[in-house]
């Protein structure tokens, strides 16, 4: 899912539509790739368990209807606390933050979530988000955008549309 604005509800459909699948007997799993909102590991109950790593990868944690979910998330020892980027300078951390984004996205494959039918990502907002996936996930099948009905929400979503719109994966109706 992705939105160029945030708080549309993209996590809330991300885990409705996957429980959706996965409910209908589908290998499913979620990546939550918003490093500085995660919010999938609360929306689907599995707060407070650990991903296990192992010299294959990191073994997802089982959420409902066995869907395998990793979420930066599960490695936050409380609710509260932040995920928080150090560096020398303000500049140093947004790039560092942009940069472990990608590469979380980019090292999906070493997250041992077994073979599945279907896999959800739930993105942070930001309209630059589809330009970075074509390069980052060449098997992307298809993207989702998520709105409200306000006017500044449609606004910033035809943004991202029209950025979808030029890239070589089709928005899924």
């Amino acid at each position: 899912m992705v939105s160029g604005k945030g708080g549309v509800g993209k996590s809330a459909i991300t885990v409705n539509l996957a429980t959706a699948v996965a409910m209908q007997g589908a290998a499913v799993g979620i990546l939550d790739a918003d490093l500085n909102g995660p919010s999938i590991a609360k929306m689907t109950g599995v707060r407070g368990q650990w991903p296990v790593i192992t010299a294959e990868g990191v073994q997802p944690v089982r959420g409902p209807a066995e869907m395998r979910i990793m979420s930066m998330d599960l490695l936050l020892p409380h609710d509260e606390t932040p995920v928080t980027w150090r560096a020398t300078t303000p500049t140093d951390a947004y790039v560092w933050r942009s940069s472990m984004e990608g590469t979380a996205l980019a090292s999906s494959e070493r997250h041992d979530l077994g073979a599945l039918d279907c896999l959800f990502l739930d993105l942070p907002p930001g309209t630059d988000r589809i330009a970075a996936l074509a390069d980052i996930l060449p098997g992307l099948t298809g993207i989702i955008l998520v709105t409200i009905p306000s006017e500044v929400s449609h606004l910033v979503v035809r943004k991202s549309l029209a950025l979808a719109r030029t890239s070589r994966f089709p928005c899924l109706d």
